[in-house]
């Protein structure tokens, strides 16, 4: 992708090793940024850390080589900085928010994503941080920021919470009790899930640990919150059941509705993007 003269000169004071030409600099509250690399001619996303936070994030993802989960293309450790492919999207929480996505699409997006999900689990380890803000709907549906990542049986004691969202937090990270376990993982879709089919957050946007009668959102819900405080945990059936109700419930509805065009998505394309992402 050709980047113009001027955006190049007004970006040289934030140019970083002589390679990388950033489109905003970082602070701490923007841990992310645009960049160009003129080394490959290509725009990236750089992420900024110590080198022993980027040396794990990078050893988890180099695991992973599934749909819905993109992978890193550089780890800089003297410089704190991984580089990934750019995804030139808004997170699906800017879709949720602007109502610039259809519910086929969020729910395609959210079970590749949980099927990412599962493969993350059978490598050992949680995303732990799993929420809108970190999924892109490019490529159909991609799960990001792997900062809070855990090994499953980790103590909860030992996670660091400046890398939990507390709005999609399931009781046990928020109680600091047990070991990290994959319904945490599962919790946190749902509430992404719940957020998607009713437009609302099931907990009006509180934490569930918050969750009263005047706290929690009225009305009918996709999973049983109450009894998520009292120690259900949701597991990656039940998730995968509702999900799945939900998706054909709503392809159902789109045919009576179009009863002459193909409600399911297109994917023909997908594998190509997937190809093109990975060694961009």
């Amino acid at each position: 992708m050709k980047v113009s003269d001027a955006f190049l000169s007004r970006q040289a004071k934030h140019r970083l090793a002589g390679r990388f030409t950033l489109a905003s600099p970082f602070s701490d509250r923007r841990r992310v940024v645009q960049a160009y690399d003129h080394e490959r001619g290509s725009q990236v996303a750089l992420k900024q850390g110590s080198p022993e936070q980027l040396g794990r994030e990078w050893t988890r993802l180099s695991t992973l080589s599934v749909r819905g989960i993109l992978q890193p293309t550089l780890l800089l450790p003297a410089m704190g900085l991984m580089v990934f492919p750019w995804l030139k999207s808004d997170n699906f929480a800017l879709r949720l928010r602007a109502d610039d996505i259809s519910l086929l699409e969020g729910l395609a997006l959210l079970r590749q994503v949980g099927q990412a999900v599962c493969h993350c689990h059978r490598q050992g380890f949680i995303h732990g941080d799993i929420k809108p803000a970190n999924i892109m709907p490019l490529l159909g549906g991609v799960l990001i920021d792997f900062t809070g990542a855990s090994d499953i049986g980790m103590p909860v004691s030992q996670v660091i919470p400046c890398y939990l969202s507390p709005t999609f937090a399931a009781p046990g990270i928020l109680r600091n009790q047990g070991v990290m376990r994959e319904s945490f993982d599962w919790f946190s879709l749902a509430v992404a899930l719940e957020l998607l089919i009713c437009r609302q957050h099931p907990f009006a946007g509180k934490s569930i640990i918050d969750m009263s009668e005047h706290a929690g959102r009225s009305g009918d819900h996709c999973f049983d919150w109450q009894a998520c405080c009292k120690g259900h945990e949701i597991t990656q059936a039940e998730f995968m059941g509702v999900l799945d109700y939900c998706y054909h419930a709503a392809e159902q509805r789109y045919a009576e509705i179009h009863p002459t065009e193909d409600g399911s998505l297109p994917s023909a394309d997908v594998g190509r993007e997937w190809s093109r992402a990975r060694t961009a």
